[in-house]
């Protein structure tokens, strides 16, 4: 997708779904003694007609309605069992947190059996490398990826192709990128997406808490050098004059000013340009940058079986 114009850039990312950031609840407040469940694989017919294994979140409120942390109401059968509503709201599909993780990962089993297998994949390796969560979810991630790994999948591929995963504490939202090897520690009110604008380049939308006068563009690219006007549909010859930082740069653009601050780490050339309140954070921000690989956790030597949690 190319975009004519960086407000319009802006504004997509902005709206876009699947950003992972806080939805403001419409529903009552969340019933804690709700949560957490359990979650629980069951027989069940696949897509194809064939019996799989399918992850269920199973609740201790029977024939209930209630709403998690980030305000999804969900229901609740007589005997306990999570409906997915359908159609799915994409917006449903957020970064696990602590509190939701079993709803997340029952969700990622529902999104790979309907075909969904770029967000299903994100949804489950977020739950991996959630802090405390990847042991109890290996079993059930490798109960399903020894199925993709059958039909010709490839781990290298996979982590390839899969520019950001992300999960959610109470004090952090933590953004990884298996393609480009990093990840990144942000506060937990902000936001983080990406879009692909190359084959080697990706965008990143972060956002802090206000919003759309909030808004920092990160590039990040496998090449040594990134035609940011280029991709980014800016004016040719930007000029870019020093900035108070050290390292940053500033430029006008169609009457608002950003800052621009251009790094090497880990092997990738990353551009970093901010607006409004992120300006500010512009030196903090690179500095919250640390490398990031993960190895296949089910070779294929190995079959666990899943187990309950």
């Amino acid at each position: 997708m190319k975009w004519r114009s960086l407000p319009i850039l802006v504004s997509i990312g902005l709206l876009a779904a699947c950003q992972g950031r806080p939805r403001k609840a419409s529903a009552p407040p969340p019933q804690p003694e709700c949560l957490p469940h359990d979650l629980r694989l069951v027989l069940g017919q696949g897509s194809d007609g064939r019996l799989v294994q399918q992850a269920m979140a199973i609740s201790r409120c029977p024939g209930r309605t209630f709403s998690d942390p980030q305000g999804r109401r969900w229901t609740t059968d007589d005997m306990g069992h999570v409906s997915i509503p359908r159609p799915l709201d994409e917006a449903w599909i957020t970064w696990p947190t602590e509190p939701t993780r079993f709803l997340d990962m029952a969700l990622a089993f529902w999104l790979a059996e309907q075909g969904h297998h770029f967000l299903a994949v994100r949804q489950m390796i977020s739950n991996l490398v959630h802090p405390g969560v990847g042991p109890q979810m290996r079993p059930h991630f490798c109960s399903w990826w020894g199925r993709v790994r059958a039909e010709g999948g490839s781990w290298e591929k996979m982590m390839a192709a899969l520019p950001l995963v992300a999960y959610r504490t109470e004090g952090d939202l933590v953004a990884a990128s298996p393609r480009h090897g990093f990840l990144m520690r942000l506060p937990a009110s902000f936001g983080v997406q990406t879009r692909p604008l190359d084959g080697d380049t990706s965008l990143f939308v972060v956002t802090g808490p206000g919003g759309g006068a909030e808004v920092l563009l990160m590039l990040s690219s496998d090449k040594e050098s990134i035609p940011v006007e280029t991709l980014l549909a800016l004016p040719a010859d930007v000029p870019w004059t020093a900035g108070k930082d050290p390292g940053t740069r500033m430029a006008r653009l169609r009457g608002v000013t950003w800052s621009r601050r251009d790094e090497q780490v880990f092997g990738q050339t990353q551009v970093w340009l901010a607006t409004g309140g992120m300006r500010g954070r512009l030196e903090e921000l690179p500095g919250r940058i640390e490398s990031f690989s993960m190895v296949d956790p089910c070779p294929a030597s190995e079959s666990p079986e899943p187990v309950e949690p």
